[in-house]
């Protein structure tokens, strides 16, 4: 888990204007993130206008009855859902979609317009062998970066780590 904030450093995936920000500068939902000891520190990428804040973490799981358990958990879209609209602002009507991203991954994506105001959250998974990633992603108004070229960027880098 050394090389965690190394793999999960969107920086090279998003615009100049996102900043890396320590997690405990960041203030997200209660209860969003909520992750134990066997799990990388949260890496978090800021952008201020638009508002949109997007974090990262690992975890590896070597243990094959724990692969399942987690697994199950990580593919079960009442959860996913509920985690996905978590972070949309209470009485908006939410819309979640789950666009098709692979057989190892998921993706959902929820959006809301309250007044004036448009609200965007995603959340992808993605498993590469016995490692688990969480992507997730809030912004607020027009024109936020787009959750799967920075994925795909955090792909890249554990591949290339886990093969040298």
């Amino acid at each position: 888990m050394d090389d965690a904030p190394n793999v999960l450093d969107m920086s090279s995936e998003l615009p100049s204007t996102f900043v890396h920000e320590r997690f405990s500068n960041v203030r997200l939902p209660d209860g969003s993130l909520e992750y134990g000891p066997d799990y990388s520190e949260i890496e978090v990428f800021r952008n201020r206008e638009p508002l949109q804040v997007i974090s990262a973490i690992l975890r590896i799981v070597d243990d094959k009855l724990e692969q399942a358990s987690f697994e199950a958990e990580m593919w079960d879209r009442g959860r996913i859902e509920s985690a996905v609209v978590s972070s949309i602002p209470s009485g908006a009507t939410v819309e979640v979609t789950y666009p098709d991203v692979g057989d190892s991954a998921i993706l959902a994506s929820a959006t809301a317009v309250v007044g004036d105001s448009c609200y965007k959250s995603d959340l992808l998974r993605f498993k590469y062998g016995k490692v688990y990633i969480l992507i997730s992603s809030y912004a607020e108004g027009e024109g936020s970066a787009p959750i799967i070229p920075v994925a795909d960027g955090v792909e890249k880098r554990l591949k290339a780590y886990l093969c040298d």
